[in-house]
C-alpha cells in the first residue's frame, strides 16, 4: 500500500454553482437558500453572474434574469414607475366616474369619494359623493363643506340622493322622502300608501306626499 496522500482538487470560486430564486416577473429575490421544487430557481456558475459573487449578493434585487441574461433594472426605478402607473390609474378612475350616468353611478356608490373626505373643502354643483352607502348629488356650489351639514332631509337644498333601486312604476314605486325631486308619471310610496306624480317638481320637496295631493300627487 502506498503511503502517498491523494489530493482532492478544490474548485475555483468562479466554478462554484449558485442558485438564484426568481419571482413571477423573473426578478432576482434570493440566492443560495433552501428552496422547494415549486420555486422558480436557476442555477449558474458564479463566473456567469453579472458581478462578483459578494457584490451581486448585495444588490441582486436590482436584476432580472430573462432570455439567459441578467438585466439591470434598479428596484427604485421599478417603484417609481409603479407609482406613476398608480397615478395614471387614479386619474383614469376619476374620469370614468365623472362620465358615468346617474343610474350606473348609483350602483357603485362606494367607488365615489366619501362626503366626509370633503369636510372643509368645496363642492361644485353636480358633484357626486358617497354618504352612508348611498350616492348623493350636490345641488349647488358649496364653498366649504361643514361637518354638521351632512346629506339629509335637513340639507335637501344642498344634496339629493340618487335612487336607482326602484323603477317608479305602480308595481315598484319609489320610496318617498322629503328631500327628493319628483317626476311626472312616476309612482311613489309613503307610509304604505301609493301616489302618482302629476307634474315635475324641478326641485326637492319638503312636505309629505299626503299634504301635496292635488298639487304634485294623486292617490292611487
Amino acid at each position: 500500500m502506498s503511503d502517498e496522500i491523494m489530493e482532492i482538487p478544490v474548485a475555483e470560486e468562479s466554478e462554484l454553482d449558485s442558485a438564484i430564486l426568481l419571482d413571477d416577473t423573473n426578478r432576482c429575490i434570493a440566492m443560495d437558500c433552501i428552496y422547494t421544487n415549486k420555486d422558480n430557481v436557476i442555477t449558474l456558475k458564479r463566473k456567469d453572474l453579472p458581478l462578483e459573487y459578494n457584490e451581486f449578493a448585495g444588490i441582486l434585487h436590482d436584476f432580472k434574469y430573462e432570455g439567459g441574461r441578467f438585466i439591470y433594472l434598479p428596484m427604485q426605478e421599478v417603484l417609481k414607475q409603479e407609482s406613476q402607473f398608480n397615478n395614471l390609474v387614479s386619474q383614469n378612475k376619476k374620469i370614468v366616474l365623472l362620465n358615468l350616468d346617474d343610474e350606473t353611478a348609483a350602483s357603485i356608490p362606494c367607488c365615489y369619494p366619501s362626503w366626509a373626505s370633503y369636510i372643509g373643502k368645496s363642492f361644485s354643483e353636480g358633484d357626486r359623493i358617497e354618504y352612508e352607502g348611498k350616492l348623493w348629488k350636490v345641488r349647488q356650489d358649496i364653498s366649504a363643506v361643514l361637518e354638521n351639514q351632512p346629506p339629509s332631509t335637513a340639507t335637501a337644498a344642498l344634496y339629493e340622493v340618487i335612487d336607482i333601486e326602484h323603477a317608479g312604476t305602480i308595481e315598484d314605486p319609489i320610496p318617498y322622502d322629503m328631500n327628493m325631486e319628483v317626476f311626472k308619471d312616476k309612482y311613489y310610496i309613503e307610509n304604505d300608501v301609493k301616489y302618482k306624480c302629476i307634474r315635475d317638481s324641478d326641485q326637492p320637496l319638503y312636505a309629505t306626499c299626503a299634504s301635496l295631493v292635488g298639487n304634485y300627487f294623486e292617490l292611487v
